[in-house]
């Protein structure tokens, strides 16, 4: 029982040390030309804040007919970056709940204004972003 412990830690510590060489985090992921954050020390912002994204979506998103005559209801997450200059891109539904509702979301977020980017060290990054619709009739 002892080798299998002692194993598995000297299989998570060389798994740690081979992470902390490529200087990948588990708060970043990379691409070809900058990292994308997850967490950095100040999330982006949509203009006029939390309020100013729900006032925004309560004018732009609108209901697909497809899914009020199916009376489908639920919550459509919507994955994106928000770009060091606060635009949005890679855009892209991760969870649907059908009826035209996920298509419908991501139409609203690609229709967004620039946001207020997110910073990490003083400076402008990228940061991937999730956002929840929620769909209720």
């Amino acid at each position: 029982m002892k080798k299998i412990v002692l194993s598995l830690v000297m299989l998570l510590a060389v798994a740690s040390l081979s992470a902390q060489n490529t200087g990948s985090k588990s708060s970043v992921k990379e691409s070809v030309d900058e990292p994308t954050f997850v967490v950095v020390e100040q999330m982006p912002e949509f203009p006029g804040g939390n309020e100013g994204l729900r006032n925004f979506l309560i004018e732009n998103l609108h209901y697909p007919e497809k899914a009020k005559a199916n009376k489908t209801t639920g919550r459509v997450f919507v994955s994106f970056v928000v770009e060091k200059d606060g635009s949005i891109s890679n855009a892209k539904i991760l969870r649907d709940i059908g009826d035209g509702c996920g298509e419908e979301a991501l139409r609203v977020v690609k229709a967004m204004p620039r946001w207020k980017p997110g910073m990490q060290r003083g400076k402008n990054v990228r940061v991937q972003y999730t956002l929840p619709l929620n769909f209720q009739l």
